[in-house]
């Protein structure tokens, strides 16, 4: 329903719990929540990112603003609806890799999920766009379909005093152990790419992936995560946030991005299946030379 698609943070509700995602993918973890007709495997696709983290708890980067119509069409771009209105995700994008036409299930409120390369996206009705490139509509989706037209990302634009700010903040009560922690992983290191390898390296080396974490009622969920002997098998939301406040710990701006992960292809139809089992977390990082990855 809705409102539990709200509570991973793709509806309109800005915060979401690292128990969330979990709670969708055990529940009617089977049923489509989006269909999506492309060439290839549509892989992550974005759905709300998030700055704050506090007490097993993101905040989500609100809305945004509405969304500028574009001014041209893209070469290459056919719009199936007649009505629709394009939309820029990314002004200055490049051309056109890929169309995606994504048909929403009805429990998906607002949530308009898009890779991160999305340049444009067509649709009845309004957009709304961040600065974190989430795109959301301003009403109930009600299973409107909609394109979103993928494309290299524009040239690279320096994240300005607040955005580093906001993007490199720790939990004041785990920051030291935090920083203790991602400086014997990534020792030696500068590279923000490289960084992220040694952190994704360390959880692979030292953890189970399981769906679920039985956390001591005492405890802090995170620093039981991280900090426990031995160290707890764990699923995406925890690995994601302790990869996301690593990160920021070693001075690399990253944030946490909520969405679902779409591989499975119809056995008799043309087009990918994203269920509910395939709601998913993961983690963007930041390099001023190459952008977000």
């Amino acid at each position: 329903d809705r409102v539990h698609m709200d509570r991973i943070g793709l509806g309109n509700n800005l915060q979401s719990r690292l128990d969330s995602i979990t709670n969708l993918k055990t529940r009617d973890g089977e049923r489509i929540a989006l269909q999506i007709e492309a060439k290839s495997a549509p892989g992550y696709l974005r759905g709300q990112a998030y700055l704050g983290y506090q007490e097993n708890t993101w905040t989500a980067i609100p809305p945004g603003e509405t969304a500028r119509e574009a001014a041209k069409t893209p070469a290459g771009y056919v719009p199936l609806w007649r009505d629709a209105r394009l939309f820029e995700v990314y002004p200055g994008a490049g051309d056109p890799v890929e169309t995606l036409t994504v048909f929403p299930g009805p429990e998906i409120d607002r949530a308009l999920f898009a890779p991160l390369e999305s340049g444009w996206l067509a649709r009845r009705g309004g957009l709304q766009v961040n600065h974190a490139g989430i795109v959301q509509s301003p009403g109930p989706v009600n299973g409107q379909p909609y394109q979103v037209v993928a494309a290299a990302l524009p040239a690279v634009v320096p994240l300005n005093s607040k955005e580093l700010e906001q993007y490199t903040q720790l939990p004041e009560a785990l920051a030291p152990r935090l920083s203790a922690l991602a400086e014997k992983i990534c020792v030696g290191l500068n590279d923000p790419g490289a960084k992220a390898s040694a952190i994704a390296g360390y959880f692979r080396g030292n953890y189970e992936y399981k769906l679920g974490i039985q956390v001591p009622r005492d405890q802090d969920p995170l620093e039981y995560f991280l900090f426990s002997d031995p160290l707890p098998a764990a699923h995406c939301e925890f690995f994601a946030t302790g990869a996301a406040l690593l990160l920021r710990a070693t001075g690399v701006p990253a944030r946490y991005v909520t969405g679902v992960s779409v591989w499975e292809q119809h056995p008799f139809a043309d087009y990918w299946v994203a269920r509910n089992r395939d709601a998913h977390a993961w983690v963007e990082a930041w390099d001023e030379e190459e952008g977000w990855f």
